[in-house]
């Protein structure tokens, strides 16, 4: 790029026979050009004079701080974040940590797709020992043969850490006692966290709030969502339960 050097004389001659548009373009680069070589000088003299003192620095000195709530992960470093947390909590190396998540990405293709997104303690029971983990799936399958398992546990993963294979059985045993005449498949399918709640509990309150007139296990069976809300207080919260729980309504 070629630089025009204009003279003061040849500026107020342009001034008398030229527009303010026309000088503002002969200007620029000029201007540029001076700018230029003001920072370049700033700078050498700011280096200059931090390199000739070691004490407090210069009022004219810049520093910067940056707040932490304002940094964004990307999915690949909140990825390797997780696997130093469990590789430290587990006293694991990071290679049979990636062993790991490659066996867990078998059983719950699903949930490792949410990998960035999910708890690092979570992760960590999950990762602890992949062998129980896939025996908790069959268990499950055997008590829910009609509900996606993979994709159940995904959605809800504290039925594979809060659960041994035996719980799980128990507590569907007891759920299909205390909630005769309805399908345990859809009602677990439609609103998992049933195996974390006192349904008894759940039936008296729905009876005292709604009236001796009203079914409480009918009711339950056709609005497990809405009834499992009003037990929301002593309930794992949503970032436990995993981000594709919906609290909204289903049909049964």
């Amino acid at each position: 790029m070629q630089i025009h050097v204009l003279s003061v004389d040849r500026l107020l001659h342009c001034r008398d026979h030229l527009t303010a548009a026309s000088i503002l373009s002969h200007r620029l680069p000029q201007r540029k050009q001076i700018a230029r070589l003001s920072q370049q000088n700033d700078e050498a003299v700011q280096l200059s004079s931090l390199s000739q003192t070691e004490e407090k620095p210069l009022p004219w000195s810049f520093h910067f701080q940056h707040n932490e709530r304002y940094l964004q992960w990307s999915d690949s470093a909140q990825e390797q974040l997780l696997k130093l947390h469990v590789s430290e909590k587990l006293g694991l190396d990071l290679k049979e940590v990636g062993q790991r998540l490659r066996e867990l990405d078998l059983l719950l293709p699903d949930l490792v797709q949410r990998l960035p997104r999910l708890k690092a303690d979570l992760l960590m029971k999950l990762l602890s020992d992949t062998e129980v983990l896939g025996s908790k799936l069959m268990a499950l399958k055997t008590i829910l043969p009609s509900v996606n398992i993979q994709r159940l546990a995904a959605r809800f993963p504290l039925l594979l850490t809060d659960f041994d294979a035996d719980a799980l059985l128990q507590k569907a045993n007891e759920l299909r006692a205390t909630l005769p005449g309805v399908d345990l498949n859809d009602l677990v399918d439609c609103e998992p966290m049933i195996f974390m709640a006192d349904v008894p509990k759940v039936l008296a309150d729905v009876e005292r709030l709604l009236g001796s007139s009203v079914d409480p296990v009918k009711y339950f069976a056709a609005n497990p969502r809405q009834v499992m809300d009003m037990q929301q207080g002593g309930l794992p919260s949503s970032a436990e339960k995993g981000s594709d729980h919906d609290p909204g309504g289903c049909k049964i």
